[in-house]
């Protein structure tokens, strides 16, 4: 009986042991993990961290996020925040600058480690996104307007001097593709059969950066006849809407003539009547 006992009881301590262990690997005092999966990256000159939250780890987290450069010691940028991201662009920082960042989670008062992430260098690592393109028929003649993408801080031309359009293009329906390289913003593409649509894309090349930048929507456009004048059909449409008007306004002309249009006319000649009755 009291081999039974103290079997039973060394159970229940057993039990309450395991219990108590659950909660501190579980509750709130549990150690706090540092959130995962930390990345620095750059998009069009910002810079912006994000991270997934800590393996594990309670909701209702919230975050601290800090950055430094090559020579400065880490500076707040983000604090207490819910998200699962950081955005210092709008921090003090510069196109040539090398960064690295770091964020912790918080929970109550407890806080996690600090979790690190990698380094970039903005002009060398920074993402480019893709021109927009606009295309302009003259004839036989496709003319190509080129528009930089927006960068957050500076813009492309100063921070990449040498900065040139790879611009491709091809008949629809066709393979083959011609290329040239310009710096131009504005070029014409000759030498294409009248009356056929092409295509054309652009990618920048900044002979800098360690990644391709993004290449430009697809955009068509056809040409016409290449005797034909650029101005003619401008003067073609002013033309039919000359007529147009005229002819509208000829029909309102007549229909305020007729009696059923107006009733006015027809008031007075009644009068006119009685009168000389």
């Amino acid at each position: 009986f009291f081999q039974r006992k103290k079997n039973e009881n060394f159970s229940t301590l057993r039990l309450i042991d395991d219990c108590e262990l659950f909660f501190l690997s579980t509750g709130p005092s549990a150690i706090l993990s540092p959130p995962t999966n930390i990345r620095l990256n750059s998009y069009n000159m910002n810079l912006v961290l994000s991270w997934d939250p800590p393996l594990g780890g309670p909701l209702g987290l919230y975050y601290n996020a800090e950055y430094k450069s090559s020579v400065s010691t880490y500076r707040t940028g983000c604090v207490n925040i819910s998200t699962l991201e950081c955005d210092f662009s709008s921090e003090n920082i510069s196109v040539y600058g090398t960064y690295t960042s770091r964020v912790r989670a918080q929970y109550g008062v407890q806080s996690s480690a600090w979790g690190q992430s990698n380094n970039i260098t903005l002009d060398k690592d920074t993402l480019i996104g893709p021109p927009s393109v606009s295309l302009f028929s003259n004839g036989a003649v496709l003319e190509v307007d080129i528009k930089d993408p927006v960068f957050t801080i500076s813009n492309l031309r100063n921070v990449y001097h040498l900065a040139t359009y790879n611009v491709s293009y091809w008949k629809q329906g066709q393979d083959t593709k011609e290329k040239m390289i310009t710096q131009l913003h504005r070029m014409p593409l000759n030498h294409l059969n009248a009356w056929s649509q092409y295509c054309v894309q652009v990618q920048i090349n900044t002979y800098r950066n360690l990644n391709p930048g993004k290449p430009s929507n697809i955009t068509c456009e056809s040409t016409t006849n290449p005797n034909e004048a650029p101005w003619l059909p401008a003067v073609l449409v002013f033309v039919a809407v000359v007529i147009t008007s005229v002819i509208v306004a000829i029909v309102i002309y007549w229909k305020c003539k007729s009696q059923l249009t107006c009733p006015k006319n027809k008031l007075l000649e009644d009068f006119r009547d009685v009168s000389i009755s």
